[in-house]
């Protein structure tokens, strides 16, 4: 048993349980330093996690130095003991830990345990068929493990359980409460490697998906320049954009998408929205127009023809034509009539149109609530 005594400490990814060996492959300068003062400890050294600077547990291990210290040869770990560590100090230039060891308390191991026992072995088995990163002669070893101690020893040595399971197998003294929370971290972790089996899955058939549609989409463009054939629809639009009449800029933003629509593979979501801007903006009537009728006799006319009485609004009419004849431009005013259903507000609207000689379109906006709806985003 060794009480407070300092060791030269080593970090790995991998660290030998107490009754287990891993090997180690010096990969680092400092290495070299910690072999040569090895000697003065017994040849012993405490390995912990690499994943926290300064860490609170590890394994007091005996560490068995290659014949040759150079890089990249290996050398051997041999779990002896789980150590809490309690103290730091630098030596030179080699980092020393002060530990003691984690005492194992007597416990009854009786039926309930040996249950909880034979759980936690069936479960690593599941855990592993899911997640099988371990050799297979290596897992024939684990079957023939008997004692709950080396059960759980041999897990958090050679298992691809997460550093922080491992590091609780460390500290926790009691071997019935390791056992117990082992179980329940497998349980955890096999249900996290099934969602993540899951996730995969659909993300490579995603991915095989969209290879796929990619694949197609180019070998159809193969074919169709074999052929000497161009799509049909593409003529069609981009024909449509020049003989729309539409303003330069309007044109040259309708031919930037109508490049677009060449690349995107046809059945994808982005060629559907950029086929149906181009069809909106060639279906506009671009540089289409009426010539206003603007005789202020005639318009009265046709305001008598069509309503009795509300003289009122027929001046408001004539005045808004009046002002359009003497400036010759519209003014940007809107006529707005507010009313409830029946009293005239579509047929003066359609009155207006018949006097100036053009045509009359109706949008009914019943049920529109959001504006949005009408301006767009």
């Amino acid at each position: 048993m060794r009480k407070r005594k300092f060791y030269p400490v080593i970090e790995a990814q991998r660290i030998p349980f107490p009754g287990f060996i891993v090997p180690y492959t010096i990969d680092d300068a400092y290495i070299n330093e910690i072999l040569e003062v090895l000697p003065d400890y017994g040849d012993m050294a405490v390995i912990v996690f690499d994943e926290e600077e300064y860490p609170d547990c590890g394994v007091l291990a005996h560490v068995h130095p290659p014949l040759v210290k150079r890089m990249n040869e290996k050398m051997i770990f041999e779990g002896m003991e789980r150590v809490r560590i309690v103290g730091w100090r630098e030596k030179d230039t080699v980092m020393l830990a002060k530990v003691e060891t984690i005492e194992t308390p007597e416990e009854e191991f009786g039926v309930e345990e040996e249950a909880l026992l034979r759980s936690v072995k069936r479960a690593f088995e599941r855990y592993l068929s899911i997640e099988p990163d371990i050799a297979g002669e290596i897992i024939d070893v684990f079957r023939e493990i008997k004692k709950p101690e080396g059960v759980l020893n041999f897990i958090g040595t050679y298992s691809p359980l997460p550093v922080e399971v491992k590091e609780n197998l460390l500290r926790i003294p009691s071997l019935i409460e390791r056992l117990r929370y082992l179980r329940e971290a497998l349980e955890r972790e096999m249900h996290i490697l099934i969602l993540q089996k899951k996730i995969d899955k659909k993300v490579k058939e995603e991915m095989a998906r969209t290879q796929r549609q990619y694949y197609l989409s180019e070998q159809l463009k193969v074919i169709k320049r074999e052929l000497g054939k161009e799509d049909d629809e593409i003529l069609e639009l981009e024909n449509k954009i020049e003989q729309s009449g539409m303003p330069d800029d309007v044109r040259r933003k309708a031919l930037r998408e109508l490049e677009k629509l060449k690349k995107a593979p046809p059945i994808s979501p982005e060629a559907t929205v950029i086929r149906n801007y181009l069809d909106w903006l060639v279906s506009l009537p671009w540089n289409t127009y009426t010539k206003d009728n603007l005789d202020i006799t005639h318009a009265k006319r046709i305001l008598d023809e069509d309503h009795y009485g509300l003289k009122d609004i027929k001046e408001r009419i004539l005045e808004y034509l009046s002002v359009i004849k003497l400036s010759g431009k519209v003014t940007g005013q809107i006529i707005c009539f507010v009313g409830p259903p029946g009293v005239g507000k579509t047929s003066l609207a359609r009155s207006i149109a018949r006097a100036l000689g053009r045509k009359f379109v109706r949008v009914s906006l019943g049920g529109i609530k959001d504006e949005a709806e009408i301006r767009g985003h």
